[in-house]
């Protein structure tokens, strides 16, 4: 994550603060520069000035402007007082957390991760209206033991009242030396699939009353 520091270069406390910062926590962040010079590249400010013109939501304010959402008290004893350290690790840290993406927050439908004993592990917050999870239920135990013992993914039907999507719950296992690791789960529209394919083969799908006698050529799909 690139992160612009806004320093005043007068201030010598203030350049000490940003080169601790720099070098303690650049696990979390890329440092990239002391001024504003790269700002329209950086996705996160640390700002020790008294500016006030920066994005709310992607700015960490180290001066006297407490009125902000995210803002921290660096005094002039940060580097002698563990408490305040610890404070600051931690306060950092859940920033990062917050703010980090993950490609599956992206995913147009629910995506889960559940660890080796089927603890929900994330959730990306996407509900299908027809298949209502809670955020927090961990998966199904007998879903978990056929993972385990077959070590082949898994596809279930969601059911639906409509054909404006057909969707379907995929369990998919990571193993290590056929040990099971994790556990994704997708909730995915397979019709553009079956259309693909339908399309290549001259044939459609057509209403269920008609599911007995095959495959047909219908513009209905």
């Amino acid at each position: 994550m690139k992160t612009t520091f806004i320093v005043d270069q007068s201030n010598k406390h203030h350049v000490e603060l940003a080169s601790f910062l720099k070098e303690h926590f650049n696990h979390l962040f890329l440092f990239e520069s002391e001024t504003n010079e790269n700002a329209d590249q950086s996705d996160f400010f640390f700002v020790f000035d008294n500016s006030d013109n920066h994005d709310e939501q992607n700015t960490i304010y180290f001066n006297n402007l407490k009125e902000h959402r995210y803002y921290f008290d660096l005094n002039h004893h940060i580097f002698t007082d563990t408490k305040k350290l610890l404070e600051l690790s931690q306060f950092l840290t859940n920033f990062y957390l917050e703010k980090r993406q993950f490609i599956l927050d992206f995913f147009p439908l629910q995506a889960r991760l559940f660890d080796k004993n089927g603890k929900l592990q994330y959730h990306n917050q996407k509900l299908d209206p027809f298949f209502q999870l809670n955020d927090d239920e961990d998966m199904e135990s007998w879903s978990l033991k056929e993972l385990k013992e077959t070590q082949k993914a898994k596809h279930y039907l969601v059911p639906q009242q409509s054909f404006d999507q057909i969707l379907v719950q995929s369990y998919f296992g990571f193993y290590d030396q056929s040990q099971l690791k994790q556990v994704l789960d997708l909730t995915y529209d397979i019709k553009p699939l079956i259309k693909m394919y339908l399309e290549e083969t001259a044939q459609a799908i057509v209403g269920w009353s008609d599911v007995t006698s095959g495959p047909s050529i219908s513009n209905d799909f």
